[in-house]
């Protein structure tokens, strides 16, 4: 999430929509991301606060 984060940052015009989904989807799996003893991160309130997509999918959940 650091890495796709710092990417966005630094080349504001490219999105990557994929590897924004493939994070979008990893929440299933792993919800809470615990970073320190009381500091927690929630993927999906990381990602549409810290690196949103300029045009919102119709579907935040990619296809099965």
């Amino acid at each position: 999430m650091c890495i796709y984060t710092l990417f966005r940052k630094l080349f504001i015009s490219e999105e990557l929509k994929d590897v924004w989904k493939d994070l979008w989807s990893m929440q299933k799996k792993i919800p809470i991301i615990e970073a320190h003893s009381f500091v927690f991160v929630y993927i999906c309130v990381f990602l549409l606060r810290v690196c949103p997509l300029e045009k919102r999918p119709s579907r935040l959940d990619p296809k099965d």
